[in-house]
């Protein structure tokens, strides 16, 4: 039994060896430049990310992540970007081409550029662009979105207010106010299938006021969301980016994010994915109403989800058939306020929408 306990003791010093460590510091140069690409998977929402756990030293194992979706990081000069764009290249000297979709119930943005201010002290969005019905439309902000407050260590912290105004002709407008407040809450390892990396976890609660205008109407939704980035030396973007939606304290996953390697074949059902164009009708009362257009047949059915994370509508599945498909589904017993809807094809979340219920 001595020897047992001694082996056991040495495992554990072995360990701490493993992982001991310092704290790192972030600089600039650790941030992408103009040029560099990164292939990102896009991990399943619903799984246990346990984000509370922080602190000194800490080992954070997601090595169980499995991609859904595999996507394209590329950042590059802003000159590179449509010349309708122009206005920003003159405030930015970095952009990156995100293969993120705005959509809401009026209108959809579509190839978006963010474009930053990259220097020795900050990280800022100065603007963002992107296409509406093929059109390119940019927005310059009122204020910029700090992103980053170089240096980064464990304990530093920082807030920015940003706003913009993004005109959308014949449509009406989206205006968004941001209080950004961040915190580099913990340091350690983190393990993911790319890979074990020295990291410093930087957490930031994001507190947005969007005012939508359509036809002289006024839709405003206010909510906080919070940005979970695990940042390690020379990666260029976060190792791990974990995204929520928040109210009443209460956090839901909407978004994981990791950096990883190409995939030699397509990811599960990512290809009809890329082409799944996904609307839901909004404000509603008592009937839930979403399109989905698919380029092919396949299974689906929806989880809706309150602010704490509690499931209070799970639909039948249905057949996606080719093209546009509209559902239709009771919610004579939800309460007013905020809702995610989960979309679910093959057992994973393929994308999350608001619902927001007004009676």
């Amino acid at each position: 039994m001595k020897k047992i306990f001694s082996l056991f003791i040495y495992a554990c010093f072995l360990s701490s060896i493993l992982f001991a460590q310092t704290a790192i510091t972030l600089t600039v140069d650790d941030i992408a430049d103009a040029g560099d690409i990164y292939v990102v998977s896009n991990g399943n929402p619903l799984e246990d990310y346990s984000l509370d756990y922080t602190g000194e030293n800490i080992v954070w194992n997601y090595n169980f992540l499995t991609p859904v979706t595999q996507d394209s990081v590329v950042w590059l000069e802003p000159t590179e970007t449509n010349v309708a764009y122009f206005l920003l290249w003159f405030v930015s000297n970095i952009a990156e081409e995100s293969a993120q979709v705005i959509s809401s119930d009026l209108f959809s943005i579509e190839d978006i550029f963010n474009f930053y201010n990259r220097s020795g002290s900050e990280l800022a969005i100065k603007g963002f662009a992107g296409t509406v019905e093929g059109i390119p439309l940019p927005a310059a902000y009122d204020s910029p979105d700090k992103v980053y407050e170089f240096p980064i260590t464990y304990g530093s912290d920082y807030n920015s207010n940003s706003s913009f105004t993004f005109g959308i002709p014949g449509y009406g407008s989206w205006a968004e106010e941001k209080e950004r407040t961040c915190d580099a809450d913990g340091w350690g390892t983190v393990i993911t299938p790319f890979g074990e990396f020295e990291t410093v976890r930087l957490h930031c609660e994001i507190a947005v006021s969007d005012v939508f205008e359509y036809s002289g109407f006024e839709i405003p939704i206010s909510y906080t969301s919070h940005e979970y980035r695990w940042l390690s030396p020379d990666m260029g973007i976060p190792v791990l980016q974990i995204n929520t939606q928040a109210l009443l304290g209460f956090e839901t996953v909407t978004q994981v994010i990791y950096q990883d390697t190409l995939l030699p074949a397509p990811v599960s059902i990512q290809e009809n994915l890329l082409h799944a164009d996904i609307t839901l009708q909004n404000p509603v009362s008592n009937t839930m109403q979403i399109a989905i257009q698919a380029e092919q047949a396949y299974p689906m059915y929806l989880i809706v989800k309150d602010t704490k994370g509690a499931t209070v509508l799970e639909t039948k599945q249905e057949i996606l058939n080719t093209g546009i498909n509209n559902f239709s589904y009771s919610i004579n017993n939800l309460e007013s306020g905020m809702y995610l809807v989960n979309v679910v094809m093959d057992n994973r979340v393929v994308e999350v929408k608001k619902l927001i219920v007004l009676k």
